[in-house]
């Protein structure tokens, strides 16, 4: 719950408290809604409000194991790990129903903590219990793609992304990139598209889709339909104005399809790009070419001036 539902909702269980102070039913309502600020107040790192709510709740009920977690949660967030262990390890004493969650939070102590063998043990425990339980297979997935292990990432970031919107853009980019590393290129694309859709401004994600869409263009299959190519092409420099050779490959196709003015504008493109990045024998080499270009379709340099 959010925390202004969460303050609206104290207000209101207080009062039926206070009229019956007997009901288990309340009881238990008005200890979550305390262990939900507690743990509101933790992820912001305001201590004394998190301690507040969580004293509040085993006031009520000295063994609500909820809130013994939400204090777990917030000494994580304070950095105080060995206390957040203990919060977290009592909590499940008390209710294991709160297995995966317990266990997931196991495993972000585990994370930050850098014992990534022991994060990766817990989220493996969580996900046991529940293989549907999104933010575990989303660090599950994430720390198998931080170390490289891209086979082991793709079905818990698959598994995140179809349980949890919230966090797809971040399981699309990385199954993407997994799936590009597994040499995988088709497949990557649709989780790359979804990623950009998600995230259109991040420069990496639509970098990353370019490239991945690059590679597609190298695996022809010469039944390509004419101006197919040209158009993949078109949405990988769409993706990365700078991508060299994907300008490159484009001149080259607008050439052989006899768009000599296409075909020169690219090949301006990518001069220009090699010179700005000091790669001078390939600048040389891109002269020449669009040299030509100029003189098969006899064009000058004069006609492109805006491009140079």
């Amino acid at each position: 719950m959010e925390m202004g539902r969460d303050e609206a909702a104290l207000e209101n269980l207080e009062e039926a408290f206070r009229l019956d102070p007997e009901s288990g039913l309340v009881k238990k309502a008005l200890c979550q809604v305390h262990s939900n600020l507690s743990t509101a107040f933790g992820r912001i790192k305001n201590q004394k409000q998190s301690e507040h709510h969580f004293h509040e709740a085993i006031k009520i009920i000295p063994d609500f194991g909820p809130a013994h977690l939400s204090m777990g949660i917030c000494y994580t967030e304070l950095g105080r790990y060995k206390d957040a262990l203990a919060k977290i390890k009592e909590a499940l004493k008390l209710d294991k129903n709160l297995t995966v969650e317990a266990h997931y939070r196991f495993g972000e102590v585990y994370t930050k903590l850098k014992d990534i063998k022991k994060a990766i043990k817990h989220y493996k425990e969580s996900i046991a219990v529940d293989p549907t339980a999104a933010m575990p297979n989303l660090r599950l997935g994430m720390l198998y793609f931080k170390q490289k292990k891209y086979k082991d990432a793709v079905e818990p970031l698959r598994k995140s992304i179809k349980q949890s919107p919230k966090y797809a853009a971040e399981g699309y980019f990385r199954l993407g990139v997994s799936l590009m590393k597994l040499k995988r290129s088709k497949p990557a694309e649709e989780p790359l598209r979804k990623a950009v859709e998600l995230s259109p401004e991040n420069e990496l994600v639509n970098d990353t889709l370019a490239d991945n869409l690059f590679e597609l263009t190298t695996m022809v299959t010469g039944e390509e339909k004419p101006g197919e190519m040209i158009d993949k092409l078109c949405e990988v420099v769409y993706f990365n104005p700078e991508h060299l050779q994907g300008h490159e490959q484009l001149s080259k196709a607008y050439d052989e399809t006899l768009n000599g003015k296409k075909a020169i504008t690219h090949a301006i493109i990518v001069q220009r790009f090699q010179a700005d990045r000091k790669m001078l024998k390939e600048a040389a080499r891109s002269r020449e070419s669009l040299n030509a270009l100029y003189k098969k379709y006899k064009m000058s340099p004069d006609e492109f001036k805006n491009y140079h």
